[in-house]
């Protein structure tokens, strides 16, 4: 049964979720890119490691606006003083986390409603497969089981692991950018560089670390967290219409041929139970596997797959 079902599915992103991913890298491109015009506002035109006016004493402003001055004996200290300031701008501007709000909830970001989207994307693909594979009568649609308090639960929880995966990458654009802020300075003061030479390679060398790890892992994100979303919420979707082995669907390794993904091509066609599968996919960082309904030739579908009928059983069984 899971190899009918498979001919009509696309190796080239089984996930469908091409412009999903394509909405989530702009928002990135877009956020990375105002924090780099921070750094070069506050180091380059704001004078804030005081290069060009060791003398000059205006307050620091934070929460994602650009810093005029840092407060500071040595380049340790201000190594430090941009590190607190750094940390505020990318928690806001990234992570769309206001350091003045009262509380940090990642429902409340800019991240929940593609979140959201890669879920509702993940219960059409299973309830098509479901469809496909002959379950009569399925009614139902991703838009009326999103409602149920059960995949609320799923946004919820997929909404705050991706929200802490995408902190791992804020900590680390900004402690190798503190990292680099102080090496930058030494290096500059050993060669006695001008201060106007000094602030643009300060500022260059923050954003090189915007750009190779900030930009890029999150990109990186982006895919991979899409997938996850789609197949947490598939198999969700499985086990609520009584389907007990799903199977594993890779996608093609570039876009120009059709070979399979290696690390993936291992799983596919290999049944597993809905428990086994929880977590798996994705296999690999970028990855768009899918996962399929596998039944046994023998295996009564659900009769009738109404929405009364699931939503029933997300009730009993979950």
């Amino acid at each position: 049964m899971t190899l009918a079902i498979h001919k009509t599915v696309p190796r080239a992103d089984p996930t469908r979720t091409g412009k999903l991913r394509q909405s989530y890298r702009g928002q990135f491109r877009r956020r990375w890119r105002r924090v780099k015009g921070l750094v070069n506002t506050t180091f380059i035109e704001n004078d804030a490691a005081e290069l060009a006016d060791p003398e000059k004493h205006r307050p620091l402003h934070i929460h994602a606006s650009p810093a005029e001055t840092f407060t500071f004996g040595n380049v340790e200290q201000l190594s430090d003083e941009f590190a607190v300031w750094f940390r505020q701008v990318v928690a806001e501007e990234v992570g769309g986390v206001s350091p003045r709000a009262a509380t940090q909830d990642p429902l409340y970001t800019w991240q929940k409603p593609l979140v959201q989207g890669a879920v509702i994307k993940g219960m059409d693909s299973a309830l098509n497969a479901l469809r496909r594979a002959g379950v009569q009568n399925l009614a139902t649609s991703a838009h009326e089981l999103i409602r149920h308090p059960h995949f609320a639960r799923t946004v919820r929880e997929l909404s705050i692991q991706h929200y802490d995966r995408l902190k791992t990458v804020q900590d680390a654009t900004v402690s190798q950018a503190a990292r680099k802020t102080r090496d930058t300075l030494v290096q500059g003061y050993a060669e006695h560089q001008t201060p106007r030479q000094m602030a643009r390679n300060l500022a260059g060398a923050i954003n090189d670390r915007v750009d190779k790890v900030g930009l890029r892992r999150s990109l990186t994100i982006v895919r991979t967290e899409i997938t996850r979303a789609h197949a947490e919420a598939s198999l969700t979707t499985y086990e609520a219409a009584g389907v007990q082995k799903v199977t594993n669907f890779a996608e093609f390794s570039t876009a120009s041929d059709e070979r399979v993904c290696p690390i993936c091509l291992g799983w596919e066609g290999v049944a597993v139970t809905i428990k086994e599968a929880r977590g798996t996919i994705p296999l690999h960082p970028m990855c768009r596997c899918i996962w399929l309904p596998s039944f046994d030739e023998h295996q009564d579908f659900l009769p009738k797959g109404t929405l009364d009928k699931i939503l029933m059983r997300l009730d009993l069984v979950l």
